[in-house]
């Protein structure tokens, strides 16, 4: 048999089983075909091993198994951003968790946005919130419809084009998320995060042995002598200002995302939050092996383009082709457990704060609305994919630098009392132009800056600026938030 029927096969058998697993999470639970919070939520009931992958596998992504190691054997050095945003973000998901959870299960809100819109006493703000944080999930659904059309298209032989796989794999999803909501991604998501872990490390482990002949000391060694400049952020073609904002940028852009705040809403207690999410660090050890892999192949594979792909080249070129096939369904798992959710959440955002404000609708009919968005933002984002806008790294940076630009409004939503609607619209605007104008020709990140740290600082001053200009909420909503 043929190696590419045979990895085929392998990662056909992986999505069979995935659908069905998110099909038989609605099975039972009639407020998901009932109710949006049923949906959106899990009615607010997910236990600490949902909450722990759905969160965990939630944010390893495509990036993780190409686009890492892409980033690891075309650049070197600079990737290890990666280890140190994560490491910061999620101590500041930590901290702010159980402040988001409150406000939710209080006031019943589904969305982010909505939060913002009550906080504000704005629905404008909602929709602002709502229009940054779309943008942002269909950029990050971009950089997963990249992965899917280079997993396909490699694993298949060239035989399914680049368009095809994508347009495939996110008809998949979409079947599972339509029926099964958030409690399909979740139950999915522990399948796709078990298999992707074990397959991360077995995989890296036995391609540096066979390729390289050692183990990662060995391949640090060899990098000292052969290609020293692969270790430095300079040799990778970073300063030292690029990487240092990147950092920031991404770390505290982490708790911005939608996508999270609806995983925080749907978690049973505050109890069961805190510890999945004190945990998740030991799940972050899965990219270690993914950027040691891509820094090898530097060593043994020179050459390789699209540079995204070396981690599958690694793998086709030393290991039997049952293993790759199941090494291929576990990089399909990682793409398809982190974006599975965005379009969703998009959907979620357009349906609360872009309709549901404006137009009286009953509690099917929103289910309705929701689920035909969640359809739209697919669509669009396939569309985006197949034009391969930029690197799968490179398309992360950018959503990074929207995603950040709601950071300001939720600090002060949290812990500013004089922080008034006014200011956050005039923050999120000048954020949003600001963050666009710097990402490209003849703008691209002024100074060595990321471009979405110049949108913060924007940001942040009018925010603080307008604030104090204007008249700020009512103080019982002030004490609400304060006292959470």
């Amino acid at each position: 048999m043929e190696y590419w029927v045979i990895t085929t096969i392998m990662t056909a058998v992986y999505l069979i089983i995935n659908l069905f697993i998110g099909i038989m999470a609605a099975k039972g639970q009639v407020d998901i075909r009932e109710k949006l919070v049923g949906w959106a939520l899990a009615s607010r009931r997910l236990g600490p091993v949902v909450m722990f992958f759905l969160i965990g596998a939630g944010a390893i992504s495509a990036y993780t198994f190409l686009g890492a190691p892409g980033w690891a054997y075309s650049l070197g050095a600079p990737i290890a951003y990666v280890i140190a945003y994560l490491t910061l973000g999620y101590f500041v998901v930590y901290l702010m968790a159980d402040k988001i959870w409150r406000i939710g299960k209080i006031r019943e809100f589904i969305s982010q946005a909505q939060v913002f819109a009550y906080r504000f006493e704005s629905d404008l703000v909602g929709l602002l919130a709502a229009l940054t944080g779309t943008i942002g999930m269909i950029g990050y659904g971009v950089v997963q419809g990249m992965g899917f059309g280079y997993l396909m298209n490699f694993c298949t032989g060239g035989r399914v084009p680049f368009w095809a796989g994508t347009i495939l794999i996110y008809g998949v999803m979409l079947i599972y998320v339509l029926i099964a909501g958030i409690r399909g991604m979740g139950w999915t998501n522990v399948y796709q995060g078990i298999m992707m872990y074990v397959m991360a490390w077995l995989v890296s482990l036995l391609t540096i042995k066979i390729l390289v002949g050692g183990g990662y000391h060995e391949v640090f060694t060899k990098l000292a002598e052969e290609v020293p400049e692969s270790l430095t952020l300079a040799g990778g073609g970073w300063s030292y200002a690029f990487w240092t904002t990147a950092v920031i940028v991404c770390a505290i852009g982490i708790v911005c995302w939608p996508s999270l705040w609806i995983m925080l809403f749907s978690a049973k207690s505050i109890r069961v939050l805190k510890r999945s999410i004190s945990l998740i660090p030991l799940y972050w050890t899965i990219i270690i092996p993914m950027i040691v892999v891509g820094w090898a192949g530097r060593l043994v594979m020179p050459g390789v383009t699209p540079a995204d792909t070396i981690s599958m080249e690694m793998a086709k070129a030393s290991l039997p082709a049952w293993l790759t096939g199941i090494f291929f369904a576990a990089v399909l798992a990682a793409a398809m457990s982190s974006s599975e959710g965005l379009p969703f959440t998009a959907g979620v955002l357009i349906t609360t704060n872009m309709i549901m404000p404006y137009v009286k609708l009953s509690e099917k009919r929103r289910l309705q609305i929701a689920k035909l968005m969640t359809v739209v933002c697919t669509v669009i984002i396939i569309t985006i994919s197949i034009l391969r806008p930029a690197t799968i790294v490179g398309v992360l940076l950018l959503s990074y630098g929207y995603f950040v630009q709601l950071f300001p409004s939720i600090i002060a939503m949290f812990y500013w009392p004089r922080a008034t609607k006014y200011g956050v619209i005039s923050g999120f605007i000048a954020g949003l132009i600001v963050t666009t104008l710097c990402s490209g020709y003849p703008y691209t990140h002024p100074y060595g800056i990321h471009a979405g740290m110049w949108g913060f600082i924007a940001n942040t001053l009018a925010l603080i600026i307008v604030s104090y200009l204007t008249k700020p909420p009512r103080q019982e909503i002030i004490q609400e938030f304060i006292q959470l």
